[in-house]
């Protein structure tokens, strides 16, 4: 009853889920957070919190980053990227000191805009 949903809704993009979406939910995904969250010992690697729910796991090489330079387009794809699932760029971070990171969430896209504008290069290019 005139709820925005599906199609209805002004953000409907053809039923599509993001690649970053998909890729989050799966089983390695959820692996690979998990064996960050084990090797740090549950604690924010910048200032030791260790409280729990508002832990997360960061890329130090941005996610969105490693997509575009492996132009990754699928899942199959993500799976056989080994950067993509490598421990050694995950750490642990509690909130706060996540949204302080230069390349926390649209931030990087930001930085990656702003680099290949100065250099001239096409950002489809990276």
């Amino acid at each position: 009853r005139g709820r925005l949903t599906g199609n209805k809704n002004p953000a409907w993009s053809g039923g599509r889920t993001s690649l970053i979406e998909k890729i989050r939910k799966t089983t390695k995904y959820s692996n690979w957070r998990n064996s960050i969250y084990i090797r740090d010992a549950y604690k924010c690697v910048l200032c030791s919190y260790d409280k729990g729910n508002i832990l997360e796991v960061d890329h130090i090489k941005p996610f969105a980053l490693i997509l575009e330079r492996n132009m990754i387009k699928n899942l199959e794809q993500a799976y056989e990227c080994n950067e993509l699932w490598d421990i050694n760029n995950g750490r642990t971070l509690c909130r706060s000191c996540h949204k302080a990171t230069p390349t926390y969430g649209y931030k990087t896209s930001k930085l990656i805009e702003d680099k290949y504008k100065q250099r001239g290069d096409d950002i489809g290019n990276i």
